[in-house]
């Protein structure tokens, strides 16, 4: 991520070198913390200079706590274009210019920039909202089984039905597709998965794309209401709904029926409307001691869930939360069952959710994951509201525990297709990230 020090006597305590980012630390002089994600960096890294920075994990024994950040120094800049000489570009000679004047898709490749399912669907309803073309190749080449999977396939198919998408590569195994969008309509849908795939990133890709151009989406799915590696259906319903809600993006959720792996089944009704004007969001702190817990199970014990149950809730009120709790038994084709922990107030919209499984302790991890996200935005609803946030002039801003590789993704290919500036600063409890939009993408 990327920052730009004013010119002022004293040196910042970082500076750009070579294709690693080193930060020069009051106590333990400089060292080396994170891996350079080929963003350049201009004047040779000296630190009076202009500096661009990427703030990746930390290397090795270091702590991330300990880095020392002037944030009231710092203010966003522009991405450096990926091709440049030390870039990505010197890395992965395969990934072409990949800029607006360049014929053609804007490329990029896989292995660096997109992970799962978000990451393929987040290119691909960003090119759908701007009209840019895109490219995504090396697609699942490290995996036992590569290329796109059936998943992967249901969400770009509606995506490009909806937008009336030329799209190459839409195969099962394929290893890169092209994703040309035209004008998006009003549409009914029925789609079944046929997986136990998941219905709420498919949703993630589908909501705020037909809502921030202004259309409306009736959409009736069949698959994987909560399944691993993804939200599950009531996160998607009741905290993505009112983050979203707050931004202007407007959407109602009904879940039919549970479906969990491996035979999916679960149905849910979906509505998008459009939305009528975007408003950027400050997310800082949470400062509300009311929490709501939903959990929902099928065929597994009951006194089990209720034991888990009451062991998320005594860690609750031990750190002073009032809980309001909702146990729900439904119909599914699969055993399984899910729990969601989640609170909002002005300053801040957080949750926690997770499925059962073999152990006895989901429960307690989900609470204490909850608890430990006291910030504006808990880690996963970080990179969903990184879209809207794009393409909203103002600047928006909000506080978290962690940056994500998720989130790091879609701040970067966003940037790229939307002209967006954001930052990331180092706080004592976490991180803040502010991005400032750019509403002339949208077409």
């Amino acid at each position: 991520f990327l920052f730009r020090p004013v010119p002022r006597a004293v040196p910042p305590p970082y500076y750009a070198g070579g294709h690693r980012l080193f930060l020069r630390d009051r106590k333990r002089g400089v060292r080396q913390t994170g891996t350079h994600m080929g963003l350049s960096h201009r004047a040779g890294g000296h630190p009076d200079h202009h500096v661009y920075l990427f703030a990746g994990r930390p290397a090795g024994r270091h702590d991330a706590q300990s880095v020392l950040f002037d944030y009231e120094h710092i203010r966003m800049v522009e991405l450096v274009a990926p091709h440049r000489r030390r870039g990505i570009g010197a890395h992965y000679p395969n990934l072409g210019p990949g800029e607006r004047d360049r014929p053609g898709p804007l490329r990029f490749h896989r292995r660096i920039h997109l992970r799962g399912v978000p990451g393929l669907c987040h290119g691909d309803r960003v090119s759908c909202i701007t009209k840019t073309p895109i490219q995504i190749e090396n697609i699942r080449t490290n995996r036992r089984v590569p290329g796109l999977r059936p998943q992967h396939l249901t969400a770009i198919k509606l995506l490009g039905k909806i937008c009336n998408a030329q799209v190459q590569g839409l195969d099962v195994g394929s290893k890169t597709i092209k994703f040309f969008p035209n004008n998006l309509e009003d549409y009914m849908l029925t789609e079944d998965i046929g997986t136990a795939g998941s219905i709420s990133l498919i949703l993630q890709a589908l909501i705020p794309a037909v809502s921030i151009l202004k259309k409306s989406l009736e959409l009736s799915i069949t698959g994987g209401t909560d399944v691993p590696w993804s939200p599950t259906s009531n996160y998607t319903k009741y905290v993505l709904r009112e983050a979203y809600s707050r931004i202007g993006i407007d959407f109602s959720m009904e879940i039919i029926k549970r479906g969990y792996y491996p035979k999916g089944g679960g149905q849910v009704k979906l509505n998008v409307y459009p939305s009528k004007k975007l408003k950027p969001i400050l997310l800082t702190q949470r400062k509300t001691k009311s929490v709501k817990l939903f959990c929902s199970y099928s065929d597994l014990s009951s006194d089990r869930i209720n034991n888990e149950v009451q062991q998320a809730e005594n860690l609750l009120k031990d750190a002073d939360f009032e809980i309001e709790s909702e146990i729900k038994k439904e119909k599914s084709l699969s055993n399984g069952g899910s729990m969601l922990v989640y609170s909002y107030d002005s300053s801040s919209i957080t949750g926690s959710d997770g499925l059962t499984d073999t152990t006895a302790e989901f429960a307690k991890r989900i609470s204490k994951n909850f608890i430990r996200n006291n910030l504006g935005v808990d880690n996963h609803l970080s990179d969903m509201i990184v879209l809207p946030a794009s393409l909203i002039d103002e600047t928006s801003v909000y506080r978290i525990k962690e940056i994500t590789k998720h989130l790091e993704t879609n701040l970067y290919v966003t940037s790229k297709i939307t002209g967006c500036k954001y930052g990331i600063g180092k706080l004592d409890d976490g991180f803040e990230v502010r991005i400032q939009g750019n509403s002339n993408s949208i077409i």
